[in-house]
């Protein structure tokens, strides 16, 4: 599934690192897509004039980000978890069948 992202004039701060490495822009989505826990990543402004060459990336579990203009980070918009509790009336009456 890929993600969107929103582009920011900023960096990630220290702390929640996942991973750094040399990419591109595009195997970073791909690569931040792929970690659940990835909540986006940084790289160089300079990296916006060149999106199909290799920048040094950290991707990060954290997306709280501090403006900054020698910086570009992208923030993975993940949809809203949604979670449900359901309550049986008997115990016979869950999602497992009976024991014969």
């Amino acid at each position: 599934m890929v993600l969107p992202y929103t582009e920011v004039r900023g960096y990630l701060p220290l702390g929640a690192d996942l991973l750094n490495g040399t990419m591109t822009l595009d195997a970073a989505k791909v690569l931040c897509n792929s970690l659940s826990a990835c909540m986006g990543f940084t790289l160089s402004a300079a990296a916006a004039r060149q999106p199909h060459a290799k920048h040094l990336v950290w991707l990060k579990a954290a997306d709280e980000w501090v403006g900054h203009n020698d910086h570009l980070s992208f923030i993975k918009n993940a949809p809203a978890c949604t979670f449900e509790v359901k309550r049986y009336k008997k115990a016979a009456h869950g999602p497992y069948p009976q024991a014969g």
